[in-house]
């Protein structure tokens, strides 16, 4: 029987065409979290975590966001659980923004899948990939106090100073010339203005 070419079209488009979609397309990204205590490395049970799955939107970036595909879960007895999500570029990673008491939130885990399937239907591999999420335990918690000092003072008033001014951080005033505090807890001083070409706009304190 003749080959046809005809024949060899009719499947060999529609191939092409499964393999550009799913190029073009989400497809879906698993992986096991496992969370453990930084110092001892044991597993911590009941840590709420989210998962995010991140997609390019191409051409539309211009107008609106792409969507970002989450998932939330808690973690087992072993410190385990299962994330997965669709993602078009590979990207992904997990926020514990309400640790167990007693821990600092993290939101810095990253992973980057580099091998994209080739056929719908295929996930992002590897397929058995397992990321450790290690939370620091708080030690010596201190209080913080935010309060504002001043305003903006001018280059020109610093220059007549010396070139430095100081906070008082207690009263949360500048040092005379500039304001009413009594010690310096914190002294600035400013470097002589240096000219470094006429491509910088601006003034180098």
């Amino acid at each position: 029987m003749k080959y046809s070419s005809r024949m060899a079209t009719r499947i060999l488009v529609p191939l092409i065409s499964l393999i550009v979609t799913t190029q073009l397309f989400a497809a879906t990204a698993a992986y096991d979290l496992v969370v453990v205590d930084a110092d001892s490395r044991l597993p911590l049970k009941g840590v709420n975590v989210v998962g995010w799955f991140s997609n390019d939107n191409g051409w539309k970036a211009w107008t609106e966001s792409a969507p970002e595909y989450l998932d939330r879960k808690t973690t087992d007895e072993n410190g385990r659980c299962h994330l997965e999500g669709e993602t078009n570029n590979g990207r992904t990673g997990v926020n514990i923004r309400n640790p167990p008491k007693d821990y600092y939130p993290t939101f810095g885990i990253r992973h980057q899948f580099t091998q994209k399937p080739v056929l719908p239907l295929m996930h992002w591999r590897p397929t058995d990939l397992v990321i450790t999420a290690s939370l620091q335990r708080v030690m010596h918690p201190r209080p913080l106090f935010v309060k504002r000092i001043g305003w903006c003072i001018g280059s020109d008033a610093i220059d007549k100073n010396g070139r430095f001014f100081a906070c008082d951080l207690v009263k949360g005033e500048f040092l005379p010339p500039f304001g009413e505090g009594e010690i310096a807890d914190v002294v600035f001083s400013c470097p002589p203005q240096e000219y470094i070409g006429d491509g910088f706009n601006g003034r180098n304190f």
